[in-house]
């Protein structure tokens, strides 16, 4: 899913891969936008957090558990662009629609 990003926050892994650390098996293919953690809305206007950690496409379960795992800005571009890309399953809708834009970032590290 596309999401167009109105917040983001600088998260300490985005400090660890700035300096190519990585618990992946291949390297930061640099240069790379980093960026974790992220907030914005969908196409049709929906808002959304995204969550950070990206299974592969045919993982069903807990995807910290997937040997293909990775986070934003490790291997695809992170939250500090104007949009990102993601599985549907990574966009979370907000609810409540109320809830101020900049508390989402707060909620999603919160949850991590």
């Amino acid at each position: 899913m596309r999401v167009k990003i109105s917040h983001a926050s600088l998260n300490r892994h985005d400090l660890f891969s700035l300096r190519g650390i990585t618990a992946q098996p291949e390297p930061i293919p640099f240069p790379m936008i980093l960026g974790n953690d992220g907030a914005g809305t969908l196409e049709d206007g929906t808002p959304v957090v995204i969550y950070p950690v990206i299974g592969s496409d045919d993982w069903r379960d807990d995807e910290t558990l997937d040997p293909r795992w990775h986070i934003l800005s490790e291997r695809v571009a992170g939250t500090f662009a104007d949009y990102v890309a993601v599985p549907s399953r990574n966009a979370i809708p907000v609810v409540p629609h109320n809830l101020i834009r900049a508390n989402w970032l707060m909620v999603l590290m919160g949850w991590r």
